[in-house]
């Protein structure tokens, strides 16, 4: 789910919202079932809408902020693989809309500054603001965190399961530099920049429907230190997306005009 002048989001990041829960003693299930049920309900998965916000804030050792914040809303069906995202983002003030769709063939966005659209190939997608195939599924997500589920703590409310995870001690470490190294971009971090990054805070939430075991929220909040030339300045990302309308959409319609624009060159650019 990439993005945004995304190699600033990339140095942003993502992760914490809080919401403690307790294991459901009476329905005798563990976020581990959960977590595996929901990996079986995303096969069936093929289509889906989603909204979000995602609001990042970089302080600067001297005290100055500066401020992203960044409305998305989208869909994605699964296969034939195709999707369409619209981003308003806001920087401290000045306000800029991109547009994107995708599908089997490629991936096409309307610059922001010309209004012209341009087209990339399929393997430059995440690189420029668009979601793979990896991302085309927000059950992934939990995917990706399975190797910690039995740090998970889960409730049951409503008729859908919370999940909350408190990123924090060594045996996250590793958790901690994949979602820096591939937060927005889809691409590796410099070592040099993650050495330089401490993670302060970074916790998920997600909230599974009880009977299709489908994701209908991801919540994920990071607070973290940069150091660079022996000054320290301060990081927060706070990431909300909602999920709805699943397998009912049927078809993303991409614009005759972005179909007919020329595909950009690879020379260039990074692979």
């Amino acid at each position: 789910m990439k993005k945004i002048r995304l190699t600033i989001m990339a140095l942003l990041l993502a992760g914490i919202l809080a919401a403690c829960g307790t294991v459901n003693v009476e329905q005798g299930i563990d976020a581990a079932e959960v977590f595996k049920n929901a990996e079986e309900a995303s096969k069936e998965l093929n289509s889906f809408a989603m909204s979000g916000s995602i609001e990042q804030t970089m302080e600067a050792p001297d005290g100055e902020k500066m401020i992203l914040d960044t409305q998305l809303e989208g869909k994605v069906i699964v296969d034939p693989m195709a999707g369409m995202q619209k981003m308003k983002m806001d920087i401290m003030g000045k306000t800029e809309e991109m547009i994107t769709y995708f599908n089997d063939e490629g991936f096409y966005m309307k610059e922001p500054q010309t209004s012209k659209w341009i087209k990339l190939p399929e393997k430059m997608m995440a690189q420029f603001g668009g979601m793979d195939k990896k991302q085309s599924n927000p059950a992934n997500q939990l995917e990706e965190l399975k190797n910690y589920v039995d740090d998970f703590s889960l409730e049951e409310k409503d008729g859908e399961y919370l999940l909350h995870l408190t990123a924090s001690g060594d045996k996250f470490k590793q958790l901690i530099k994949e979602t820096i190294a591939e937060m927005g971009t889809g691409a590796e971090m410099p070592e040099e920049i993650l050495s330089k990054m401490n993670v302060q805070n970074l916790s998920y939430d997600f909230v599974v429907d009880k009977e299709s075991y489908f994701p209908k929220e991801m919540k994920m909040v990071m607070e973290m230190l940069l150091t660079a030339e022996g000054k320290t300045g301060n990081i927060a990302v706070e990431m909300s997306m909602d999920y709805s309308d699943y397998n009912e959409i049927k078809e993303i319609n991409i614009p005759e005009e972005a179909l007919n624009a020329a595909e950009m060159p690879l020379s260039g650019l990074p692979n």
